[in-house]
């Protein structure tokens, strides 16, 4: 369900060269769907048998075929997070207080085998003499069409933007990251691959697989201005003197799967981050630690 054979990553050029994150993996969607039909079919419980009928039944009266938009899915499905290197955003902290952050961008993308997801969407959407969106049925080629609403995400600056091209599906939080994305598989710009960043996390890693994961070091940064006033932030950040990073690749084999990944996570801050999120998020009292290590 999540892929046959190693293959080549070809998603790594879609990123470009501002992603912080990235996270691809093969799927067989309708696969994935008729064994989670077939298990609560099977399961015994009237309720839960009763709400997958309910489910499929309300899904048809609505024009909605999920086999068909299941089954139109490729194999391939990611989502990537970029954040810009030039431009910041606001984000409020409390009622009083906000701290600048790089612009964040957010997009998923669907590897497909037609246009049935684009024109079902385009079909929910699309009203009449509606201001709600734009239409544009020809972006670069003809190969292309795209749905541009004229509305946003919080903290990430819009158009809510609809991109179908011969064999992908994007769905983004503005324009940009997509084109972003096309002109980076299409070579006119150069991406993530191309970054120091990239290369030193990959480095003796195959990038071949059958999905990844990416964190960019940027992102510790991030977090860490974020919370500039946590000391055991700024503790945990002077451990990881570049950011904390990691590149995964996972591999379908016969007898199991495989990972691979580098990181430059030191062990030390792991633990600081276990502390930080139980100190922020469930209010546990302050703790001490006195840990060492060695690189």
């Amino acid at each position: 369900m999540f892929g046959i054979k190693p293959h080549s990553l070809d998603a790594l050029d879609l990123l470009p060269s501002d992603t912080v994150i990235a996270g691809f993996s093969d799927i067989d969607a309708i696969g994935i769907w008729n064994w989670i039909s077939s298990e609560l079919e099977k399961c015994g419980i009237p309720e839960v048998q009763h709400g997958l009928v309910k489910l499929i039944k309300s899904a048809n009266n609505n024009g909605i075929d999920i086999n068909k938009i299941l089954s139109s899915i490729h194999d391939e499905i990611g989502i990537v997070v970029t954040m810009s290197k030039d431009r910041k955003t606001s984000v409020p902290l409390g009622l009083n207080n906000s701290v600048e952050i790089p612009e964040p961008a957010f997009m998923i993308a669907i590897k497909v085998k037609d246009n049935t997801i684009f024109d079902l969407i385009q079909s929910k959407t699309v009203i009449p003499g509606s201001k709600q969106l734009s239409l544009a049925l020809r972006v670069d080629s003809e190969e292309e069409k795209s749905l541009i609403f004229k509305m946003g995400i919080p903290f990430l600056l819009g158009p809510v933007t609809i991109v179908q091209t011969n064999d992908c599906l994007f769905i983004g939080s503005n324009v940009k990251i997509i084109s972003d994305a096309l002109a980076v598989r299409s070579g006119k710009a150069k991406g993530l691959k191309n970054t120091t960043e990239f290369q030193s996390l990959t480095a003796d890693i195959p990038l071949t697989g059958n999905g990844f994961k990416f964190i960019n070091p940027r992102v510790s940064n991030i977090i860490s201005e974020i919370n500039k006033h946590e000391a055991i932030v700024q503790k945990m950040m002077s451990i990881n003197n570049y950011g904390m990073g990691i590149f995964s690749v996972s591999s379908i084999l016969k007898n199991g799967i495989i990972f691979k990944s580098k990181s430059t996570y030191n062990v030390s801050s792991v633990f600081f981050a276990q502390a930080v999120f139980a100190r922020r998020y469930y209010g546990c009292n302050d703790a001490s630690f006195n840990i060492q290590s060695k690189n």
